[in-house]
């Protein structure tokens, strides 16, 4: 069950597909933290402000950086 999280760093999305193949993307975001035991995904809204919105955990998810 190892799932996947792909960053581009260019576009600032992300892509996470699970074992299933299945796919969540999220647009404009800012970075994707390393939190203890988990990778956290935070997006910039309109007004500037940083939120996470989105959190895989690190023992079944690979993470790809793209540029």
């Amino acid at each position: 069950m190892i799932q996947k999280l792909i960053f581009n760093t260019t576009n600032k999305t992300v892509e996470f597909y699970d074992d299933n193949e299945n796919v969540i993307k999220f647009d404009f975001i800012s970075t994707v933290k390393c939190e203890p035991g988990y990778y956290e995904v935070i997006q910039v809204d309109i007004n500037g402000k940083k939120y996470p919105i989105f959190r895989a955990p690190i023992l079944n998810t690979n993470m790809f950086i793209e540029k």
